[in-house]
């Protein structure tokens, strides 16, 4: 018997293995006569059938796989972007929650100084805005003269001496910063008593720092704090206003100059209180 040339060596191989179990099955019932044609046929079908039964659940598995692998990327895709939101979300609330406590810090910082200068009438106010650059030199509060705010009111954050109201009006006034060029105040070092005269410069403020001039004989040093001199005009004594951090004489002998950091942040002012003088007090 000859296969046909045009098919394929494993249809030729498959078709060779068929007739070749018929033949060895066929032989067996001719030589044993007592096995059963019904289990005969039976085996023949099982032998022809579980390869293709062993393909088509092969495939069909193999779709099952693909399918599940797909379901498994579709919940990863799920899982990844349910997880991207949650921290998005704890991100933002981290964010607004540290917000939240640098607020209650300036605010419990306020509410300090309130307490100490209760001699003193007082009302808090938020900074709405200031002069170009990176320094409040001079800035606006959200408080005027119906809040009974006015010129030459004293201006305190952060523990210490801003400055002074230079203008007001009936909802909003300006507060000229003691690190601007037009600033002078009276002061005095706490260690010493001794007194001298702080000044804004513009080199320096745009460094957030002051210009401190005293006599020649002042006993001055590196890391003396500077606070309000009783013999000021515009502010009551005693208020904390930075503290020294370079010592020189001048070339003509007479004064020393120092520069003084300030205990106020002028770049970052948000809340502020507002203090009159009180002039029975000194």
């Amino acid at each position: 018997m000859k296969l046909a040339p045009n098919l394929s060596p494993n249809v030729k191989k498959s078709f060779i293995l068929i007739l070749a179990v018929i033949i060895i099955l066929s032989s067996a019932f001719i030589k044993f006569g007592n096995i059963n044609l019904t289990m005969l046929l039976g085996t023949l079908d099982d032998i022809l059938t579980y390869p293709v039964e062993k393909i088509i659940n092969s495939i069909e598995n193999g779709f099952s796989d693909f399918y599940k692998y797909f379901e498994n990327i579709e919940e990863a895709e799920s899982t990844i972007k349910n997880l991207k939101y949650e921290n998005d979300k704890l991100l933002h609330d981290n964010t607004q929650l540290e917000q939240l406590r640098e607020e209650n810090i300036l605010l419990k910082e306020l509410l300090d100084m309130h307490n100490r200068y209760t001699m003193y009438p007082s009302v808090g106010a938020n900074v709405i805005g200031k002069d170009p650059g990176n320094w409040y030199k001079s800035f606006n509060i959200d408080k005027g003269s119906t809040m009974d705010v006015h010129e030459n009111d004293i201006v305190l954050a952060n523990g210490g001496l801003v400055g002074i109201v230079s203008s007001n009006g009936p909802f909003s006034a300006t507060v000229l910063s003691i690190i601007d060029d037009r600033s002078s105040i009276s002061i005095e070092l706490m260690r010493t008593g001794e007194t001298g005269i702080l000044n804004g410069q513009i080199e320096l403020s745009n460094k957030g720092l002051l210009s401190l001039e005293v006599d020649i004989n002042t006993d001055i040093i590196v890391g003396d704090r500077i606070i309000t001199s009783h013999i000021s005009d515009k502010f009551p004594p005693g208020i904390l206003v930075g503290e020294i951090i370079d010592v020189t004489r001048t070339n003509n002998g007479l004064v020393q100059n120092a520069i003084v950091k300030p205990v106020v942040d002028f770049q970052s002012l948000k809340y502020v209180l507002l203090i009159k003088k009180n002039e029975e007090l000194y």
